[in-house]
């Protein structure tokens, strides 16, 4: 049992740096592991996608046709932000620091990206940092939150929210902060870290406070406690679809799921299956998800959910919602949405033959990690059946 739960709790807890998870069932140089990659690359190329690098930790849109991604070094330690044009496939260094990244967004607008990284002072002691930098003058800001573990944001106007001494808004081109919600109006409610999220028009704060995947989080309209939102277990998994609806993961180990909350009617519904992870990623009204290390997406103006033929352990919109990047064992690709559509057919016969592997390897136990990879080999299977009887 303890084992099943450190494998659960590996998989729940991996957040930007998502790695296969068939490497924590399947032995790595297993001819099971090793058929079940190859497969999955094969049907990214036939899908049209292209390989923009590897050893990726975190990347994000900037434009309908560029990206950013960030690649970490050891000895020393230090990571580089790049940019890559898709039309191009062309990419150029953007900026190097040294340290551990925690996490690594964009603004809306794309004309900013922020790092947060964790760099070592002494023997055990280490300092966080949020490098912001404006990548059309190559100018940076470091800013310094309160709690190491407390999440930033951007929101609609690029405005870096975060927590110091309140809720902060820094505005990234008058390089001024001010606080937005005073600490005082939270104080009672606060539990260890804070993260924050601004709605679409500044009017609501989604707050959350705690850590170790529970956490307490409310909703304050114009600085006023407004609505409680119960569930919380993520405070990088959160944000706004709209004005009226926050979103987050909720759920325990080994069974996770998206929820979104009105706080106008204060009711709650599902936007995406039960999984041991859900890596979700909001961008352009789209909030794409991980179930069980497949990808697929909740469309906020459809209310529609969509799975996708393809494994991918983090997805992310471009701006005008054409293109997709996704991550694969730290590789990141990127593909058209509409490539997906046309070559659908094909794509479901290759899954189905991925499926086929999987059900072999529940003969091959010498394959696997650990015991309780049958129970996943089971889901993964599951996963494509319902993908192929749902897309006839």
């Amino acid at each position: 049992m303890k084992i099943i739960l450190l494998c659960l709790f590996i998989f729940s807890f991996i957040s930007a740096r998502e790695i296969n998870p068939d490497s924590i069932y399947f032995r790595q140089n297993s001819k099971s592991f090793l058929s079940l990659t190859n497969a999955k690359l094969d049907l990214y190329r036939f899908a049209g996608a292209f390989e923009a690098d590897s050893g990726v930790a975190f990347f994000g849109w900037i434009s309908p046709s560029k990206l950013f991604y960030v690649k970490e070094f050891e000895n020393p330690l230090f990571f580089v932000c790049i940019e890559y044009d898709v039309s191009k496939r062309s990419k150029r260094e953007l900026f190097r620091y040294n340290g551990i990244v925690q996490s690594a967004k964009a603004s809306q607008d794309g004309r900013f990206i922020a790092v947060k990284r964790m760099t070592r002072e002494g023997y055990r002691k280490f300092s966080t940092e949020i490098i912001i930098r404006d990548i059309k003058t190559n100018v940076s800001d470091i800013l310094y939150p309160k709690n190491p573990f407390s999440e930033f944001s951007f929101d609609n106007s690029s405005n870096l929210i975060y927590e110091k001494k309140g809720i902060i808004e820094y505005n990234p081109f008058m390089r001024k902060e001010r606080v937005i919600l005073g600490e005082e109006k939270y104080s009672a409610v606060q539990n260890s870290s804070v993260s924050a999220y601004l709605s679409p028009s500044a009017s609501f704060v989604f707050l959350l406070t705690g850590g170790g995947g529970s956490y307490n989080a409310y909703i304050f309209k114009n600085g006023s406690l407004y609505a409680e939102v119960d569930g919380v277990t993520s405070a990088s998994e959160a944000g706004w679809l709209n004005e009226n609806e926050v979103f987050f993961r909720r759920g325990g180990i080994g069974s996770y799921s998206l929820c979104a909350f009105s706080h106008s009617s204060k009711t709650y519904r599902n936007i995406s299956p039960s999984s041991y992870n859900t890596a979700s990623v909001f961008s352009r009204e789209r909030v794409s998800f991980s179930v069980n290390g497949s990808a697929g997406y909740f469309d906020s103006l459809s209310s529609a959910v969509r799975m996708l033929p393809l494994d991918g352990e983090e997805l992310a919109f471009s701006h005008d919602k054409n293109r997709f990047g996704v991550l694969f064992s730290k590789r990141l690709f990127i593909m058209g949405i509409s490539d997906v559509s046309s070559s659908e057919y094909r794509l479901k016969k290759m899954m189905m033959e991925i499926s086929g592997i999987y059900k072999k390897t529940l003969e091959t136990e010498s394959d696997w990690e650990n015991s309780y990879a049958s129970e996943y080999i089971k889901k993964k299977i599951e996963i494509y059946n319902t993908y192929n009887r749902e897309n006839k």
